[in-house]
């Protein structure tokens, strides 16, 4: 069986793409980072917005979609690291995500 023709079906070559950098966001809505190499699957890209901030007064996720209520988010940046996610306040601060003194560094910054 011959390999099929890819203009067969659209009518035009194959669209030549170049990556020209790749960026991750370990916690939605934050800032991320760039990295070299990201692995990829069906669940998306490895490490990229596998956690969230969870609004305990209404159990929503947090989102900077919604400007009033979470703009601090993007005055923040996540990192992934060996083993976790670090997170760097507007102020310096470097916090891990799973440290129990993040909510409260959090909850001061937003609110």
């Amino acid at each position: 069986m011959a390999a099929a023709d890819p203009t067969t079906r659209t009518g035009r070559a194959p669209a030549r793409m170049r990556v020209e950098s790749l960026f991750r966001y370990p916690v939605k809505s934050m800032l991320g980072e760039s990295v070299d190499r990201l692995f990829v699957d069906e669940r998306g890209a490895e490490g990229d917005r596998r956690l969230a901030l969870l609004d305990a007064a209404t159990g929503h996720v947090a989102s900077a979609k919604q400007a009033r209520l979470w703009r601090g988010l993007l005055q923040c940046t996540a990192r992934g690291e060996a083993g976790g996610v670090s997170i760097a306040l507007p102020d310096g601060t470097l916090v891990a995500a799973d440290d129990p003194q993040a909510d409260e560094l959090l909850s001061r910054l937003l609110g």
